[in-house]
């Protein structure tokens, strides 16, 4: 009998692949079937689409996880980040399809978040180098105390430069890239500090966009309301959403909780990237198509 060793990273993709589908699917048929009234919300009360949101934050754990792990083993940090790049200019058309039906420069997809956070960890990795060292406490201490404070503070920038870009995922995928950087070979810390950091940053990605929307809409003294545990609570309970957001990345820890730190079986990685745009704009496209035949 063959024991289990754990998940390789091309299994992962899969799994961040199926996870996708589930969250687009949602997002184009579901939504759309709901705006025609063809489905109604669940009680009334809860969209049905929000239940497919547990694909999305799935995909985004299990696909920060290769990132910090891609940006660890990548033999040329040049040529990923170009990579990533153009699948992100793919990309951006097919999401803005999605989510507004045209081009929208108020959002971007999350390989824009992605992009940000490979320049996070190149500054983190530096850091982390140089200053976070193994060996006698009593010498090291200071350099230790002094690299954390500097991987914090290069993390807080990250996270605010992919807000102003209106990355999706905004800072919370800054902080799973890094939290997997250091974290990634420790299950117990996946599971436990994972989820910790995925509620964290999702309430304040949450929280952070609404601050352009209320500087844009001319109502900015409504900033400190914004920040208030009132107004965070009011955030939490408005829709089902972010209890399957929280669903999803439990989910999405637990495979990441089980990868082994190989590749596994390679497939081509221009359709790995391919699978990003081509996904979003040919679902829009059929639900499209499906709605106009229901009519």
């Amino acid at each position: 009998m063959k024991t289990f060793k754990g998940i390789p990273a091309s299994g992962l993709k899969i799994f961040a692949v199926v996870a996708m589908l589930i969250e687009t699917f949602g997002l184009t048929f579901i939504m759309d079937l709901e705006r025609k009234g063809f489905i109604h919300p669940i009680g009334n009360v809860i969209p049905v689409n929000n239940l497919f949101k547990i694909g999305g934050s799935a995909a985004l754990v299990v696909l920060t996880l290769l990132l910090a792990e891609g940006f660890t083993h990548t033999l040329n940090l040049k040529y990923y980040v170009i990579r990533m790049a153009v699948a992100a200019l793919m990309t951006e058309f097919a999401y803005d399809y999605l989510m507004s039906g045209g081009f929208n420069s108020l959002y971007q997809s999350v390989l824009v978040s992605y992009i940000i956070a490979l320049f996070t960890l190149m500054i983190v990795q530096k850091i982390d180098q140089g200053l976070i060292v193994q060996g006698d406490e009593s010498k090291n201490r200071t350099k230790q105390i002094l690299g954390v404070f500097l991987v914090l503070v290069t993390t807080l920038l990250g996270m605010a430069v992919s807000e102003f870009f209106r990355g999706d995922y905004g800072c919370l995928a800054i902080m799973l890239v890094v939290f997997f950087y250091f974290f990634r070979n420790k299950k117990a810390a996946i599971l436990t500090g994972g989820l910790i950091v995925f509620a964290v940053g999702h309430i304040l990605h949450g929280l952070l966009d609404y601050v352009p929307l209320a500087i844009l809409s001319g109502q900015a003294e409504l900033l400190p309301e914004v920040f208030s545990f009132r107004f965070a609570v009011s955030f939490l309970a408005k829709d089902f959403s972010h209890v399957a957001a929280v669903i999803g990345a439990i989910i999405g820890l637990i495979f990441a909780s089980l990868y082994n730190g190989k590749k596994g079986y390679q497939a081509s990685k221009i359709a790995y990237y391919l699978f990003f745009p081509l996904h979003m704009l040919l679902m829009t496209v059929a639900s499209t198509f499906l709605i106009v035949c229901l009519m």
